[in-house]
Parts: structure tokens; sequence; C-alpha cells
């Protein structure tokens, strides 16, 4: 097996080779070997922003090496979110003073980056700083 380091620094499982002129387990000349390997590109991978690497190197008897070949694939993401509120609770329209009226504020991360330090404030209708309870994290992407 030839050794192959994915972009996290595992080592790679080859799938084959496949030979183009005889499968007889000899690299004949003008013959091609294909080889197939897939990675699996993580969050990790995204939040840190760096172009991923996959690296392959070959070894024989008549050449040493190793021979070394690397494939650069770029990432691009983003850090975007939204934020919504709604009205989840109380009179439609308010009739009275002492009413209570519930709203939801629901901030999504709809980009490719982990966000971190996210501080939320609420400003209430007479302008006064509202407490905000939570945030209640759900573990599936929201629905809109």
């Amino acid at each position: 097996m030839l050794p192959d380091l994915l972009p996290d620094g595992s080592a790679g499982s080859l799938t084959g080779p496949t030979e183009s002129i005889s499968a007889n387990g000899e690299l004949n000349v003008g013959e091609s070997w294909i080889y197939t390997i897939s990675y699996t590109v993580t969050q990790a991978d995204m939040d840190a922003g760096t172009d991923l690497t996959n690296t392959m190197s070959v070894v024989s008897s008549q050449v040493p090496g190793p021979t070394v070949a690397s494939a650069l694939t770029p990432l691009s993401a983003s850090a975007s979110l939204t934020v919504d509120k709604v009205r989840s609770n109380g009179t439609d329209p308010v009739t009275a003073a002492g009413e209570v009226i519930d709203y939801t504020v629901t901030v999504q991360n709809t980009g490719g980056l982990t966000i971190t330090g996210v501080a939320a404030s609420d400003l209430l209708p007479d302008g006064s700083a509202g407490t905000l309870t939570g945030p209640a994290e759900s573990s599936l992407p929201m629905v809109n």
C-alpha cells in the first residue's frame, strides 16, 4: 500500500490500483496505475480556514524516492448569521395596560464557519433593555 497523507494529517487508505495495460502487479513501460481516495471535510477544517492539502508518495525498488505529489483544495467559507424576532404570546392587539407580550428571538448560523463570542441584547418597545433567557441551543439546522 502506498502512503497517502490526508488534509487532517491522518494516513488514508487508497483504493486500487487499476492498471491500464495489464493487471500483473507491475508498472509496465507506458502504463498508468489509477488509485482513488476520499476525504470528508470537517467543521474543524472549515473553521481553520486554510486550504486542504492531500499528499501522496510513491516508492519502488527501482525508484526508492519517495516521489511525492500533492493536491491543494481551496476552502471558501464565510461567517454569517440571521436574527428573527416574533411575538410568540400575548393578546393581539393589546387592549389594556398590564398585558404581557412574549417574544421569541432566533439567531441562526447561516454561514460555513463556527461563530464564537455571540452576545445578544434586546431593546423593548419602551426603549429599555430587555433580559433575554437562554439560549436554547439546537443540534439540528433550523428550517425557515
